[in-house]
């Protein structure tokens, strides 16, 4: 494939998605009422010598990808008793990007992501479109002291599950348009750093039962570095905006909160915030205990281990509920065996309690659980595809004090995807 008239800086393989059939799990984050969306990553931005100007001509590149996949949902509906179907998915994308993120200069990065679907069981489909779609834009500019990052997308959700990863426990087979943007912005200080950022995000649903969203926030904070811990910062920051839930009083919130960053080594880092966040019902105002806790660790270049805990409030998608407030965990692991294969495995928890808003009473809880394992073997045709093989198995399982929304899901198959 041709990179335009900027000189051709050759083939490079880009990451396949080894647990999930389709490559759109990790390409955009959906937008999740309270969670943090990091809009901007100082630790990512390296300090070079030379300013190689705004967009570097010998950094362009045109990336595609393919895949197709085959797998058995056990409960494609993810209902009690729900039904079961084989699936084939057939996934496509690509990216055209100039200048490097984590390198002085201006740098971009637009992609595109597909996904087709075909259920051999049209009971398990639940009727929405075969094809979805996922576009993507980031571009930023970063100077030696200050660097300024925007990114935005959206994603035409047909509301197949198969982002096995993703803890998206209410809305896993919602069809809805997905859109969101967020600009971020750091200066160096001599001892450390001041951050902000914003942004927005929505989802609109296409089906009853849920309710159509908006989230709007802003977050500053300023962080440290003492001279005797000179890969520690030490933060104060504050996370402040609303959110729009059809049907419902709007909701503002607030929530100032510590933070801590600890880079080890290049391999080996350490992100934390906790916090207290306060919401405005309306004349109702509550509290209640935030934090972020992230570790990623690298013990050697064929293991890679990533643990996330956090906990949050957020409004529910659902109609008829309030708002919920929810522990997640998630750990990953990545082994390199021998010399050719990968295996993965990971497990990611969901503790949510839903909040009469007036009295402060649990009306229900639900405990969501993710897990699955899987291995790769790269695959390579002719001198300039390459791509991998994939098995995986993932299982997916609900339990709610509403046994009308119990659900256990088994998801196993394999996967063949190329880049070039």
């Amino acid at each position: 494939m041709k990179t335009s008239a900027f000189k051709r800086p050759g083939i490079r393989l880009m990451a396949v998605l080894a647990a999930a059939p389709g490559l759109m799990a990790s390409d955009v984050v959906l937008p999740e009422w309270g969670k943090e969306t990091v809009a901007y990553d100082p630790d990512q931005v390296k300090v070079l010598d030379e300013d190689p100007g705004l967009f570097p001509k010998d950094l362009f590149h045109v990336d595609g990808r393919v895949g197709a996949s085959y797998m058995y949902d056990s409960n494609a509906n993810l209902r009690r008793r729900g039904k079961g179907s084989s699936i084939g998915v057939i996934d496509f994308g690509f990216d055209i990007s100039n200048g490097k993120e984590g390198a002085l200069g201006g740098f971009y990065n637009f992609g595109y992501s597909g996904n087709y679907f075909s259920y051999d069981d049209p009971a398990a489909d639940t009727g929405g479109s075969p094809l979805d779609h996922k576009l993507n834009l980031t571009m930023g500019i970063n100077r030696a002291k200050t660097k300024f990052r925007i990114s935005t997308a959206y994603f035409s959700n047909n509301g197949n599950s198969v982002d096995l990863e993703r803890l998206d426990r209410e809305t896993r087979r919602a069809d809805s348009g997905d859109f969101s943007i967020n600009m971020g912005v750091t200066r160096q200080l001599p001892h450390g750093s001041l951050e902000a950022s914003t942004g927005f995000s929505s989802r609109d649903f296409a089906v009853r039962g849920l309710n159509d969203g908006r989230n709007t926030y802003g977050d500053v904070a300023w962080y440290y570095r003492p001279g005797f811990a000179p890969k520690t910062d030490l933060g104060i920051g504050v996370r402040f905006g609303s959110d729009e839930v059809e049907g419902r009083r709007d909701q503002n919130f607030v929530a100032p909160s510590f933070r801590w960053r600890y880079r080890m080594s290049a391999k080996t880092s350490i992100k934390s915030s906790i916090g207290r966040e306060y919401r405005d019902y309306g004349n109702i105002d509550r509290g209640a205990l935030v934090y972020s806790h992230g570790v990623t660790w690298a013990p050697s270049s064929r293991t890679t281990v990533d643990v996330t805990v956090s906990r949050s409030v957020s409004p529910s998608y659902i109609r008829g509920n309030g708002n919920y407030e929810a522990t997640q965990v998630y750990a990953r692991l990545s082994q390199r065996i021998g010399k050719r294969l990968t295996a993965s495995t990971y497990v990611g928890t969901e503790d949510a309690d839903y909040i009469q808003p007036r009295s402060g009473a649990v009306r229900r809880n639900e405990e969501f659980l993710k897990l699955g394992a899987s291995l790769s073997h790269p695959v390579r045709l002719g001198d300039k595809l390459n791509g991998s093989a994939t098995v995986f198995y993932n299982y997916t399982g609900n339990d709610s004090s509403n046994q009308n929304l119990e659900y256990d899901q088994h998801t196993t198959g394999v996967r063949v995807g190329f880049a070039f």
